[in-house]
């Protein structure tokens, strides 16, 4: 059975007197004072499930205090088993009493995994407007910047793709003839991965196209030996979710093998739009920093308030330039506050004389572009001494990205999914800004 609270709940253990133990209260007392977040976490827990029937599991207010506890402490799963087993600001901070056992980690990840982005997403909106009540944040100044948040995949070759594709697809049908007593071809996938090896090693680029195509050609036998083994179990009871990953995989094997043929064999250029990157997280995107390395995951982009707190966050698809984002990310956060920011500041990427036309136009004072070519201070900020002081707050969002990077584990992503890298991203964020105006109002 599920519920959004406890009516009448354990025994607490109190409080520890420690500096952290002092901001989880006042963070439990901020979250105290919204309970209509606990119903959006309920909706989330039960959707698709009659939560009247079974077990008691944990309640919507233990689940979203949990899920905030991990990402404001960097903990693994097994770590926060652990820490809510042994701390008692944790469990105190967390509802869970003296009177239950710790959930165990596979609840606990079954649990948060269940918080979907669109709720953080809202929640993240009440924490930003309880700033503004509380006079930690006004919204008159703000600052954006992008930054990539890294999907959780090896660095992508086509041979490395291929054989991904050759290795799931084989312990899948290890599974089926387990289960099911229908065999496979082992052979193929040791040929296949002693190719991956010697394309992965040759010392120069004339000796891989033959080793190519001859992966090529193995991974296409090890498909058809799994559309055969599909075909063989597909009257079987409880055979739906090897067929299901068998398929897949085949359709993901199809795109890489077409991949490779056009970029390997025929030397043509694939658009970084088109290109899969990964068949385990085929959602990521391939974004080059102007210059500099070239990232596989998502671009994010950031609004911060003199605060410091993220007042709105968007996870880009594909690699759109900066210059194309400033009005949406005033408009986004304009949303939130409920007013047009007076002053607003980016770096020189995003400048370009019609953002600024158009921020003007939406009722924001002062502009400043780090960068302006071809623009005149003038025409962005009332007076150079403004434009000099937005330029120096600008700076600070650079701290704002590092400290989600380093203290809320941004940097890379390890949830599954297009989904669950959203989620990560947007915990990530409702954590930070959680901690930061417990800080505040300590």
């Amino acid at each position: 059975m599920r519920s959004t609270i406890r009516e009448q709940p354990g025994l607490l253990p109190g409080w520890s007197n420690e500096r952290s133990a002092r901001e989880l209260q006042k963070a439990s007392e901020i979250l105290d004072q919204h309970p209509e977040l606990e119903g959006l976490v309920y909706l989330d827990l039960t959707v698709g499930v009659d939560s009247t029937r079974g077990g008691d599991g944990l309640t919507a207010r233990q689940v979203l205090r949990i899920a905030l506890l991990k990402r404001m402490r960097k903990l693994s799963y097994r770590d926060l088993e652990f820490t809510l087993s042994d701390s008692r600001s944790a469990r105190t901070s967390c509802a869970l009493g003296l009177d239950k056992p710790s959930p165990k980690k596979s609840a606990l990840r079954d649990n948060v995994a269940k918080i979907r982005a669109e709720t953080w997403e809202l929640i993240n909106g009440v924490l930003v407007r309880h700033a503004q009540a509380a006079g930690v944040e006004d919204g008159d100044r703000v600052r954006g910047d992008c930054t990539v948040v890294e999907s959780n995949v090896h660095a992508p070759s086509d041979s490395s793709l291929l054989w991904d594709v050759v290795r799931v697809l084989t312990r899948t049908m290890e599974r089926a003839k387990e289960r099911f007593g229908v065999g496979y071809a082992s052979k193929l996938a040791k040929k296949a991965k002693r190719l991956h090896t010697q394309i992965f090693y040759a010392r120069t680029n004339d000796k891989r196209p033959p080793a190519y195509r001859k992966l090529i050609a193995k991974t296409e036998e090890v498909m058809e030996e799994a559309t055969r083994v599909a075909e063989l179990i597909k009257s079987r009871r409880r055979s739906a979710k090897l067929r299901d990953q068998i398929a897949r995989f085949i359709l993901l094997g199809g795109r890489v093998i077409a991949q490779a043929t056009r970029r390997v064999l025929l030397g043509q250029p694939v658009p970084a739009s088109e290109k899969i990157v990964s068949v385990f997280e085929t959602h990521t995107d391939v974004v080059v920093k102007s210059w500099r390395e070239t990232f596989f995951g998502h671009k994010i982009s950031l609004t911060a308030g003199k605060s410091g707190l993220v007042i709105d966050c968007v996870i880009e698809e594909g690699n759109p330039a900066d210059s194309t984002l400033p009005v949406r990310m005033i408009e986004r956060v304009a949303r939130v506050l409920g007013l047009v920011p007076r002053q607003v500041a980016f770096d020189g990427a995003f400048s370009s004389a019609d953002n600024l036309a158009e921020l003007k136009a939406r009722g924001v004072e002062d502009v400043c572009f780090s960068k302006h070519p071809g623009i005149p201070v003038d025409d962005m900020a009332s007076s150079r001494r403004t434009f000099r002081r937005l330029r120096k707050f600008r700076a600070g969002v650079e701290a704002t990205i590092s400290q989600l990077k380093r203290c809320f584990e941004l940097r890379r992503c390890n949830w599954q999914g297009d989904a669950g890298f959203k989620s990560y991203v947007w915990s990530a964020v409702v954590a930070a800004n959680l901690q930061t105006l417990a800080r505040a109002l300590l």
